[in-house]
């Protein structure tokens, strides 16, 4: 086989110069790089993205086609990613259109190719459809999870040329079949081209280095792992991977070759007599604990593995297990997914298909199979997919169901053309449909199989270093226009400062008010999950409304535009440990249990005190406890009304669960919102050691210094723990790592240490 990467693209439009451009790319990045428009992320340019005229474009390369390629048997061009209503031609001759960006499409060329240089055209018509998510007035979007629809049009995933004299491979179906201590790896291809004496080989390496060897016989065939190393994900276990490698040959010659990580590992969904089914990986229960994750930028050629990864990262360190992955739009590339078989979180994986008016048109069925043959083959070899979710949406000017019954009846017509694909290509992993009707898909999606935690997330406000990427000094005002602009929801701002006012006094300057929306956001999620956690008497996991922003905005997202970590990461690393224990209190009475996610029991002492808000300590207990694997527990149930009374608001807790060899976990509960607290002024102290990007601090407080911030002027930086609740019998050491090389004096010069007590104090404020 003979493969040509095709990178290097000239565009071409009327009335303009020719441009240089290299894959991905698009008409919009390359109008943005040459200036010819502004940057919709900045000011008010939102507001005028749908002014941007698109006209018809083409992107031009030349490419080398010696004569090994133009005397094979068979020449393909290979396309996939290419964002518009695009028509392909080849040396001048037309071979159909593209209108499917999810779509890996296949053309025979071998009658068009000629030695020396062949010239593809890929000649976009239009842009693909998608939600507008501005209105007439340019100030509104919907949608929490997505991004400003930006109408482009360009190429993003693989242009190649492959030929061959005998067959090439097409795709890789692998399918597990787990039981008594081993597992089997059915492995099947589906290959291009015509040979004689073609065979096909596969291996399979452990991550220990043991090689285990299979043939293929008319292209199927089997592995057995006698003494399989399982991928788990994070908290039960180690990400295990194995690389598989797939080899053709044609006679004694290697004609083509696919490797891939992959892991072995079982899921199911039991019921357990409960009203909502739990998951299972490999035998053990299993809580989905994360967030929706999104594309990493609105303009398509902007995303990339790097940006990916961090954000992957940061859920990885805020204790997440699980991503959900959205289906609509452009779907992510295959380094997600490595990134998330690498770091063992798990994925619910959205597969979404485009309402049309029942009946389904025999054409538009045979589109719905060929996309879902495309995506479900590729995603589903990955360990970390573990729910394929079958959803369907429209975009503006489609039809849209008149009714309820109209609605399902597309669902289940989907269904039955998806089913038999996922059987085919992902065998063992669950299948579903959405159970509810399409209005309700955007915010009730699988309520009976994962719990999502919609209600208590509540926007907040990017760092401040962000919001001054998009608003001016004028405009850095919750209320101004260009902010309205950037949030993503209808009414995002307006819950935001509900939220915020329920919970903390007025901050008096745009810096408190940052800090103020992002720790109400923070704790709101908390307690939210905490009570999931402790008391409901069947959760199934807990995944909350959004992990990253694919464009600078107020949102609900725990990691900013920008990678810039938010209060609510550190609230949901507390969230979302694996052995959690803490209170949940009801006026006077407070409810204190544990939960155990882990695969052995554990035992630990957890201690409670009850302090006044002079921070001296009127009760204190401790407990010997213990939980069973995959289960919780009641700690002890209080009634503190002896003690407190009627003053909820000058009481506070303070839980922590103490096991040998393992960091304590320590949590602040209140009886009332935080604004209720008549807080003393705190003397933080903080102690800075270490140099070049590493650092270790030393935080104590003479008094309860609730959401302690720790931030530095200009430099960015990843914590191990921030938003921290300090009081005078406990201190607090941390880790940081800066963005770029400083020193402790230059850190200790811009350090700036928030609190609670800081919000709506006109003495900090001066």
């Amino acid at each position: 086989m003979v493969k040509i990467d095709i990178r290097d693209f000239t565009l071409i439009r009327e009335a303009k110069a020719p441009v240089l451009c290299k894959r991905p790319c698009s008409l919009y990045s390359v109008m943005l790089g040459n200036g010819e428009i502004s940057d919709i992320y900045s000011g008010d340019n939102i507001a005028r993205l749908g002014d941007i005229t698109l006209s018809e474009c083409s992107f031009l390369a030349e490419i080398p086609t010696d004569a090994r390629i133009v005397n094979a048997k068979s020449v393909y061009l290979k396309l996939s990613g290419i964002y518009a209503d695009a028509e392909i031609f080849f040396n001048g001759r037309s071979y159909g259109r593209v209108h499917n960006s999810n779509r890996t499409y296949l053309f025979d060329v071998a009658d068009a190719v000629h030695e020396g240089v062949s010239l593809l055209e890929i000649k976009c018509k239009k842009p693909l459809k998608g939600k507008n998510l501005l209105d007439s007035c340019g100030n509104r979007q919907s949608g929490y999870e997505l991004a400003p629809f930006v109408a482009d049009m360009g190429i993003m995933g693989v242009c190649e040329i492959l030929s061959t004299n005998s067959e090439i491979i097409d795709k890789i179906s692998v399918l597990q079949r787990h039981g008594g201590g081993k597992v089997t790896v059915d492995i099947s291809i589906d290959t291009l081209g015509a040979g004689e004496d073609v065979r096909a080989v596969a291996t399979l390496t452990s991550p220990t280095g043991k090689i285990y060897v299979g043939g293929l016989s008319s292209y199927k065939g089997s592995i057995i792992v006698n003494d399989p190393q399982l991928w788990w994900p994070r908290g039960l276990g180690s990400p295990s991977l194995y690389k598989l490698t797939v080899s053709l040959y044609s006679g004694e010659v290697l004609e083509d070759m696919r490797e891939m990580n992959i892991g072995l590992r079982e899921i199911t969904l039991k019921t357990d007599g409960e009203s909502e089914p739990l998951m299972y990986i490999n035998g053990c229960r299993f809580m989905p604990l994360g967030a929706t994750y999104v594309r990493e930028d609105s303009i398509i050629p902007e995303i990339n593995e790097k940006r990916a990864e961090r954000f992957v990262s940061s859920a990885a360190d805020a204790n997440m297990n699980t991503l959900r992955i959205l289906g609509e739009g452009l779907y992510p590339e295959e380094y997600l997914y490595d990134l998330c078989d690498r770091y063992g979180i798990m994925v619910w994986q959205d597969i979404s298909v485009r309402y049309s008016k029942p009946p389904i048109a025999v054409e538009f069925a045979a589109g719905i199979n060929d996309e879902l043959c495309d995506i479900i083959s590729r995603v589903s070899r990955h360990p970390s997919v573990s729910l394929l979710y079958l959803v369907f949406y429209s975009r503006e000017g489609d039809v849209v169901p008149t009714s309820e019954a109209e609605a399902y009846e597309f669902r289940d017509s989907a269904y039955i053309i998806a089913e038999p694909i996922a059987r085919r290509y992902a065998e063992g992993l669950p299948f579903i449909k959405n159970p509810k009707s399409l209005e309700d898909t955007d915010e009730s999606s699988l309520e009976s199989e994962i719990r999502l935690i919609h209600d208590a997330c509540f926007a907040s406000l990017p760092a401040l270093a962000t919001v001054r990427t998009f608003a001016g000094e004028g405009e850095q005002n919750p209320l101004s226009r260009v902010m309205e602009l950037h949030a993503k929801c209808p009414d995002a701002i307006i819950k935001m400062l509900v939220n915020t006012a329920s919970h903390y006094r007025y901050p008096y300057d745009f810096r408190s008010f940052i800090y103020a929306t992002q720790i109400a956001s923070g704790y709101s999620v908390l307690r939210s999950v905490t009570r999931a956690r402790l008391t409901d008497s069947h959760t199934s996991g807990a995944v909350c409304r959004q992990l990253n922003d694919s464009w600078p905005s107020v949102s609900s997202a725990s990691v900013d535009y920008f990678g810039r970590r938010k209060a609510l990461h550190y609230y949901e690393k507390r969230a979302f440990e694996s052995v959690f224990a803490s209170a949940v209190t009801d006026g006077a009475r407070a409810y204190f249990g544990i939960s155990n996610e882990t695969p052995k029991k554990i035992s630990a002492v957890f201690v409670f005190a009850l302090y006044d808000k002079t921070d001296k300590c009127h009760f204190e207990k401790k407990v010997e406890v213990s939980a069973e694997a995959f289960s919780r527990a009641a700690i002890d149930e209080m009634d503190f009304s002896h003690i407190i009374g009627g003053a909820l608001s000058d009481y506070y807790l303070v839980c922590e669960l103490k096991r040998e060899g393992v960091g304590n976990y320590r949590t602040v509960v209140l009886f009332t919102p935080p604004k209720s607290l008549d807080l003393r002024k705190p003397d933080i102290r903080v102690k800075i050691e270490g140099s070049g990007r590493d650092y270790e601090m030393l935080l104590t407080s003479d008094a309860l210094a609730l959401a302690t911030e720790v931030s530095f002027d200009g430099i960015d930086f990843d914590a191990s723990d921030n938003y921290l609740d300090l009081n005078p019998d406990y201190y607090a050491k941390i880790s940081i790592k800066t963005a770029r090389t400083t020193n402790r004096d230059e850190l200790i010069e811009k350090l700036r240490i928030t609190s609670v007590y800081d919000i709506g104090n006109v003495e900090k404020c001066q």
